[in-house]
Protein backbone atom coordinates (compact mmCIF):
# COMPACT_ATOMS: atom_id res chain seq x y z
CA UNK A 1 0.00 0.00 0.00
CA UNK A 2 2.87 2.53 0.82
CA UNK A 3 4.87 1.48 -2.45
CA UNK A 4 1.44 2.00 -4.50
CA UNK A 5 0.94 5.55 -2.51
CA UNK A 6 4.72 6.56 -2.88
CA UNK A 7 4.20 5.89 -7.12
CA UNK A 8 0.95 7.99 -7.10
CA UNK A 9 2.62 10.47 -5.28
CA UNK A 10 5.72 10.54 -8.09
CA UNK A 11 3.31 10.12 -10.80
CA UNK A 12 1.64 13.44 -9.57
CA UNK A 13 4.43 15.38 -9.52
CA UNK A 14 5.80 14.45 -12.37
CA UNK A 15 2.16 15.34 -14.31
CA UNK A 16 2.47 18.50 -12.47
CA UNK A 17 5.84 19.40 -14.42
CA UNK A 18 4.96 22.06 -17.23
CA UNK A 19 5.71 20.88 -20.58
CA UNK A 20 7.36 23.02 -22.76
CA UNK A 21 5.91 22.16 -26.02
CA UNK A 22 6.68 25.29 -27.80
CA UNK A 23 7.89 24.81 -31.11
CA UNK A 24 12.23 25.24 -30.78
CA UNK A 25 14.44 26.65 -33.88
CA UNK A 26 16.55 24.08 -35.26
CA UNK A 27 20.68 24.29 -34.51
CA UNK A 28 21.44 23.98 -38.19
CA UNK A 29 18.27 26.87 -39.11
CA UNK A 30 20.31 29.56 -36.56
CA UNK A 31 23.72 28.73 -36.64
CA UNK A 32 26.08 28.22 -39.54
CA UNK A 33 30.04 28.65 -40.01
CA UNK A 34 30.05 29.71 -36.34
CA UNK A 35 33.57 30.55 -35.11
CA UNK A 36 33.50 28.91 -30.99
CA UNK A 37 35.97 31.03 -29.10
CA UNK A 38 39.51 29.48 -28.28
CA UNK A 39 39.45 26.82 -25.30
CA UNK A 40 35.55 26.92 -25.39
CA UNK A 41 33.80 24.53 -22.81
CA UNK A 42 30.10 24.50 -23.47
CA UNK A 43 28.29 25.23 -20.40
CA UNK A 44 24.55 25.32 -22.30
CA UNK A 45 21.69 26.04 -24.87
CA UNK A 46 18.20 28.24 -24.75
CA UNK A 47 15.85 27.16 -27.71
CA UNK A 48 12.99 29.82 -28.54
CA UNK A 49 10.96 29.42 -31.60
CA UNK A 50 13.11 31.35 -34.04
CA UNK A 51 16.51 31.28 -32.15
CA UNK A 52 19.18 29.25 -30.06
CA UNK A 53 21.66 30.83 -27.65
CA UNK A 54 24.62 28.32 -27.13
CA UNK A 55 26.51 29.69 -23.79
CA UNK A 56 30.63 29.02 -23.46
CA UNK A 57 33.11 29.57 -20.80
CA UNK A 58 36.66 30.25 -21.98
CA UNK A 59 39.97 30.55 -20.26
CA UNK A 60 40.79 33.62 -22.19
CA UNK A 61 40.50 37.23 -20.61
CA UNK A 62 37.32 39.54 -22.88
CA UNK A 63 39.85 41.62 -24.65
CA UNK A 64 41.59 38.33 -26.17
CA UNK A 65 38.10 36.70 -26.94
CA UNK A 66 36.82 40.14 -28.45
CA UNK A 67 40.05 40.26 -30.82
CA UNK A 68 39.58 36.36 -31.88
CA UNK A 69 35.84 37.65 -33.04
CA UNK A 70 36.73 40.77 -34.51
CA UNK A 71 39.09 39.21 -36.74
CA UNK A 72 36.90 35.92 -37.27
CA UNK A 73 33.82 38.21 -38.14
CA UNK A 74 35.18 40.41 -40.98
CA UNK A 75 36.59 36.95 -42.91
CA UNK A 76 34.07 35.80 -45.58
CA UNK A 77 31.36 34.54 -45.13
CA UNK A 78 31.09 36.87 -42.34
CA UNK A 79 30.57 40.94 -42.56
CA UNK A 80 31.07 42.53 -38.22
CA UNK A 81 28.08 44.70 -38.76
CA UNK A 82 28.73 46.37 -35.19
CA UNK A 83 30.39 46.71 -31.69
CA UNK A 84 29.62 47.56 -28.66
CA UNK A 85 30.83 48.26 -24.95
CA UNK A 86 28.01 48.11 -22.02
CA UNK A 87 28.36 49.93 -18.84
CA UNK A 88 28.99 46.63 -17.07
CA UNK A 89 32.02 46.27 -19.56
CA UNK A 90 30.19 43.30 -21.22
CA UNK A 91 31.46 43.36 -25.22
CA UNK A 92 28.70 42.51 -28.21
CA UNK A 93 29.37 42.04 -31.93
CA UNK A 94 26.29 41.54 -34.56
CA UNK A 95 27.84 39.84 -37.91
CA UNK A 96 25.69 38.81 -40.76
CA UNK A 97 26.35 36.27 -42.94
CA UNK A 98 26.65 36.37 -47.26
CA UNK A 99 23.86 33.26 -47.18
CA UNK A 100 22.90 32.60 -43.95
CA UNK A 101 22.07 32.83 -40.34
CA UNK A 102 23.36 36.43 -38.33
CA UNK A 103 25.15 36.06 -35.09
CA UNK A 104 25.22 37.98 -31.68
CA UNK A 105 28.06 37.08 -29.55
CA UNK A 106 28.00 38.51 -25.74
CA UNK A 107 31.43 38.21 -23.65
CA UNK A 108 31.45 38.76 -20.60
CA UNK A 109 34.30 38.70 -17.77
CA UNK A 110 34.03 35.39 -14.94
CA UNK A 111 35.31 37.80 -12.32
CA UNK A 112 35.00 34.67 -9.42
CA UNK A 113 37.54 32.41 -11.49
CA UNK A 114 38.70 34.57 -14.62
CA UNK A 115 38.25 34.09 -18.49
CA UNK A 116 35.17 35.16 -20.11
CA UNK A 117 31.63 33.58 -20.55
CA UNK A 118 30.41 34.10 -24.31
CA UNK A 119 26.74 33.58 -25.69
CA UNK A 120 26.65 32.88 -28.98
CA UNK A 121 22.84 33.19 -30.51
CA UNK A 122 21.75 32.67 -33.73
CA UNK A 123 18.39 33.32 -35.65
CA UNK A 124 16.55 32.36 -38.25
CA UNK A 125 16.27 34.60 -41.01
CA UNK A 126 12.87 32.95 -42.96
Amino acid sequence: MRRTLLLLALAGLAACQPVDDRPKARLADTFSDVPLPPGAQGLGRQDAADAVQLMFKTPLAPAAVADYYRASLQKKPWSLKSESTLPNGSLTFYAEQDSGPPLWVSIRMDSTLGGSYVDLTGAKTK
